[in-house]
C-alpha cells in the first residue's frame, strides 16, 4: 500500500469524524411520542439503523418504528379500520401523516411511500434539515440493529463501515433504487469479511475484547476488504456474504448473495442486485486494490 494512498485514507477520516446523532434521536423521539401518545396510546417508538449503530454519515436519515397491537380494540376504533398487516400499517401511517400536517411540531412530513416493500413515511426535523424514516411495527429491524450493534461497538468495525459506505456512494454504489445494497448489507460485508480474515466472532457479546483487531490500520482493512471480494468473485466458487457461519445459500447467475441474519428467507443480493450491479461493485473493488498501489484517489 503506498504511503500516498494511506494519507487519502487518514485524510478522510480526519475530516468525516464519527456522527453523534444522541441529541437529534432524543429530540426525534420525543416528537415522535408527542405525535403518537394520542392517536396511539398503547404504542412505542424506537430508533434503529446506523444511527444507533454508529456508522452513520453526515448525509444519513434517522430511521424510526412505531410498535402497535394491531388487536388492540382501542387503537382498531381510534383509526376506524378492522385492518391487518401491511393495510393496517398503511392506515397508521396515513393517519400520523395528518396527525403531523396538524401538529406544528418539530417534524414536517414530506413524504408517504407505501408502494415500497415496507411502507414508509418521511420526515424532517425542521431545526437542522434532518431526514426521518418512519414505519411500524419493525421487529425484524430491531432485531437487526441490535445484533449489528454488537459488532459495531468496535471502533475498527464502525470506521470500516463507515468508509466502505462513504466509498459505495462516492462510486454510485449505493441504493436499493439503484440496484445496489444500502448501509445495511455493506455493514454485512464488512462483518463477513472481517470474521473470515480476522477471525472476529460469529455474535459477539456486548464486549470490545472478544474482537482484535490491534496493529491493523483502517487503511489496510479496506484495501483487504476490497480484495477478498473482488477474488471471490473471480473464484468461479459459490459463495455468500452470512454472519451468522451457516451459509443458505451462493451466489447465483454472477449475482452476489447478501443473507440476512435475521430473516432467513431474505437475501440482500438476489433482492437488489443484478449482475451487472455485482459486477460494477466488484470492478470498483478492483480499481481500489489498483489506487492504493499506485497512490491514487479511491473517492474519485
Amino acid at each position: 500500500i503506498s504511503s500516498k494512498f494511506d494519507s487519502l485514507i487518514q485524510r478522510w477520516m480526519l475530516h468525516h469524524p464519527p456522527v453523534d446523532l444522541t441529541v437529534q434521536i432524543a429530540s426525534i423521539r420525543e416528537a415522535l411520542i408527542a405525535l403518537v401518545v394520542e392517536a396511539l396510546p398503547t404504542s412505542s417508538v424506537h430508533p434503529y439503523g446506523s444511527a444507533v449503530e454508529g456508522t452513520a454519515l453526515g448525509t444519513s436519515d434517522v430511521d424510526f418504528t412505531i410498535c402497535v397491537d394491531e388487536s388492540d380494540p382501542a387503537l382498531r376504533k381510534a383509526l376506524d379500520c378492522d385492518l391487518r398487516g401491511r393495510p393496517f400499517q398503511d392506515q397508521v401511517l396515513r393517519h400520523l401523516r395528518s396527525a403531523t400536517a396538524s401538529s406544528g411540531g418539530l417534524l414536517a412530513a414530506v413524504d408517504l411511500v407505501l408502494g415500497s416493500g415496507t411502507p414508509v413515511m418521511r420526515l424532517e426535523e425542521k431545526d437542522i434539515g434532518v431526514g426521518v424514516d418512519l414505519t411500524v411495527n419493525g421487529h425484524e429491524v430491531l432485531r437487526k440493529t441490535e445484533l449489528i450493534g454488537r459488532y459495531t461497538q468496535h471502533p475498527a468495525i464502525r470506521d470500516l463501515t463507515r468508509l466502505v459506505k462513504a466509498w459505495a456512494k462516492s462510486q454510485q454504489l449505493y441504493g436499493y433504487h439503484r440496484h445496489h445494497l444500502t448501509g445495511f448489507g455493506y455493514v454485512l460485508m464488512v462483518i463477513d469479511f472481517l470474521q473470515t480474515r480476522y477471525r472476529v466472532p460469529i455474535l459477539s457479546v456486548k464486549c470490545q475484547d472478544d474482537i482484535d483487531l490491534a496493529g491493523t490500520t483502517l487503511t489496510t482493512l479496506f484495501v483487504e476488504f476490497c480484495s477478498h471480494f473482488s477474488a471471490l468473485a473471480q473464484s468461479g466458487e459459490p459463495w455468500s456474504v452470512c454472519i451468522t457461519g451457516t451459509p443458505r445459500a451462493g451466489s447465483i447467475g454472477g449475482v452476489m448473495s447478501v443473507e440476512d441474519p435475521i430473516e432467513e428467507d431474505v437475501d440482500l443480493g438476489a433482492a437488489h442486485l443484478t449482475a451487472q450491479t455485482s459486477e460494477k461493485l466488484f470492478g470498483a473493488m478492483r480499481q481500489v486494490v489498483a489506487a492504493a498501489q499506485n497512490g491514487s484517489d479511491p473517492f474519485a
